[in-house]
């Protein structure tokens, strides 16, 4: 029966589900990352309104008539794509800045402002913006408002004041995320290109329907069937270049003596960076999955410490896979809770507490250290942490001893007191 009903879906209903269903995937695996860091909120709520917006679009489409259509249309048409271009836009923002200039606070106000205002028109008279309209080959396309008649073409684009907030937003958001582009990474850099090509594809979408609704009645309405495309692409870029995934491997280089006397379920704190890669490295040498992320080049520590295949992820602002910017303390999260979801045994290892603290300010890196203890706990995992000595104020430093063990020495002693 549920077959039948599949096929017998016009060509828009079948992709608006379709576009329902992806974001509806793209809300689930965002729903994994750290909210109070409030990096990708926006996206969630983007990706909850494509999916409650589409869902209303197959359920406006399947109406037996264009008036009734128009009247399970009122709410979408009006609300949907303003909201969802403005959530886009402030996660852009987000994505390259962790303070807005005053240009980008005003611009997304305004984004957000017209999206309510456009809104608020179906409140007063939807028949302003959009009224009924024909059953094309596809599915249905919406007919002109009032407001929307008259309006002159703009690059060959039909004006109504939605086309030219559309495009506006479009602009800006492929502003702020391409003038960050060649100061990124590799790994950000590809999550720039999907982003802002599911954006194109979106605005590309808006243009259809603008086209199958305004110039030439009849044409196919494939709004949808672009959407959903720009949808994908956004899902891809996610799934593939954001999560910065590691995968545990068994250290493969023979078994030393263990001298550093750890328990599982703890994050110790070294003052020194020695002991602390010491401890790390006898503990993967002897069955533990472990994670090392250091300020020194990769090579150098697999050398210094006699480790072959253990993952490494150098803190630099280089253009390599393996390197996470010292400013992206998602992408540390990400990295380390991906890890420790995966390994059996882990232990992570992350030194430069103090040039993290430099760079990002001491709170957000405290919340990191809280979010992974929180992360391997459940695991029984071990957390490592190198801070310099006299690097940190009296203050930071008892916060920090608060979240932390002090490291015990080789000889099974505290040789690090609390400070």
């Amino acid at each position: 029966m549920s077959g039948t009903i599949i096929i017998s879906l016009t060509p828009q209903e079948y992709f608006a589900l379709i576009r329902g269903s992806l974001s509806l995937i793209i809300l689930a695996y965002v729903a994994r990352l750290p909210l109070k860091r409030g990096y990708y909120v926006p996206f969630m709520l983007y990706a909850a309104c494509c999916a409650g917006f589409s869902f209303e679009a197959l359920y406006a489409n399947s109406a037996p008539t264009a008036y009734l259509e128009y009247v399970r249309s009122q709410f979408i048409s009006l609300w949907g794509p303003g909201l969802e271009m403005a959530l886009l836009y402030h996660f852009s923002l987000n994505f390259v800045t962790r303070k807005m200039n005053g240009f980008q606070k005003y611009s997304l106000l305004a984004a957000y402002a017209y999206a309510i205002f456009n809104g608020l028109l179906t409140v007063i008279d939807e028949s302003l913006s959009f009224s009924p309209g024909i059953k094309t080959a596809t599915g249905y396309s919406i007919g002109p408002g009032y407001l929307t008649r008259h309006y002159p073409w703009l690059l060959g684009i039909p004006g109504t004041p939605f086309n030219y907030y559309y495009l506006i937003v479009t602009v800006l958001m492929l502003y702020a995320l391409l003038r960050h582009y060649r100061v990124q990474s590799g790994l950000i850099k590809s999550q720039i290109r999907y982003l802002s090509a599911g954006m194109v594809i979106d605005w590309v979408s808006v243009v259809w329907l603008s086209l199958a609704s305004y110039v030439a009645k009849g044409i196919p309405n494939l709004q949808n069937l672009i959407g959903v495309t720009g949808t994908a692409i956004l899902l891809v870029g996610l799934t593939r270049h954001k999560f910065y995934r590691v995968t545990p491997t068994s250290e493969t280089a023979g078994a030393v003596p263990q001298t550093y006397p750890l328990e599982g379920g703890r994050s110790y704190l070294a003052k020194d960076i020695k002991p602390s890669f010491e401890a790390f490295s006898q503990l993967v040498r002897n069955g533990h999955e472990g994670l090392c992320i250091t300020r020194t080049s990769p090579e150098g520590i697999r050398t210094s410490y006699g480790l072959q295949t253990t993952p490494i992820r150098w803190l630099a602002e280089e253009k390599r896979d393996d390197a996470i910017p010292p400013t992206d303390l998602l992408g540390l999260s990400l990295t380390v809770k991906d890890f420790v979801s995966k390994a059996e045994r882990p232990v992570v290892v992350l030194q430069g507490i103090e040039y993290l603290v430099r760079l990002n300010g001491f709170n957000p890196v405290l919340r990191l250290v809280d979010g992974l203890n929180e992360a391997s706990a459940p695991k029984e995992g071990i957390i490592l942490l190198t801070v310099l000595p006299n690097t940190l104020g009296q203050k930071e430093e008892a916060l920090l001893a608060a979240e932390t063990t002090p490291l015990p020495s080789a000889s099974g002693g505290k040789g690090q007191a609390r400070t």
